[in-house]
């Protein structure tokens, strides 16, 4: 799924208002066609929905009729190509396959979530772990990425994201 950052802004904007739109009628409302916004587009979408006052409502997630849900990513995170460990060539243990991409702070789309292995993270100071992992696109322009929940705000450690739909897979 593919989205330019005006669209962003206008269905997050209708999302924050208290509407539920779908993605194509979003995109059929601004005349825009599908493209994944980068870093700087989905910046310049919040910021334009923060100058309408909408961008400070609870980051609580909002679904979508087309499939997705919308939640705020409070700190960036990494992403990931799948779920599975892969022991560390140089003897250091185990870890994600990393994508050499990221999901960066601001509101995001997610298509659903699932429980994979803890990652424990140090976030100023503070430990964060979870096992939960959300299915999106990243800013780094890889889709059906998984990153994880300690990058979404709403929930705590070990715990989902409220408002997002297991995966069904």
């Amino acid at each position: 799924m593919r989205i330019r950052a005006k669209m962003l802004a206008n269905t997050a904007a209708l999302i924050l208002s208290g509407g539920a739109v779908s993605v194509s009628a979003a995109a059929a409302q601004t005349g825009i066609q599908d493209e994944t916004p980068n870093a700087s587009a989905r910046a310049a979408a919040v910021e334009e929905v923060d100058a309408e006052g909408l961008g400070s409502s609870p980051a609580t997630a909002e679904s979508l009729s087309s499939g997705v849900t919308w939640t705020y990513v409070w700190v960036t995170g990494q992403s990931y190509w799948n779920l599975s460990l892969l022991r560390d060539p140089s003897g250091g243990g185990y870890h994600l396959p990393w994508t050499g991409g990221y999901l960066y702070v601001g509101w995001n789309y997610v298509f659903c979530q699932k429980q994979g292995p803890q990652i424990n993270e140090w976030i100023s100071g503070k430990n964060y772990y979870n096992t939960w992992f959300l299915l999106t696109d990243d800013d780094s322009h890889h889709q059906g990425v998984w990153v994880s929940a300690i990058h979404f705000r709403g929930g705590g450690n070990n715990e989902p994201i409220p408002g997002v739909p297991a995966c069904q897979f």
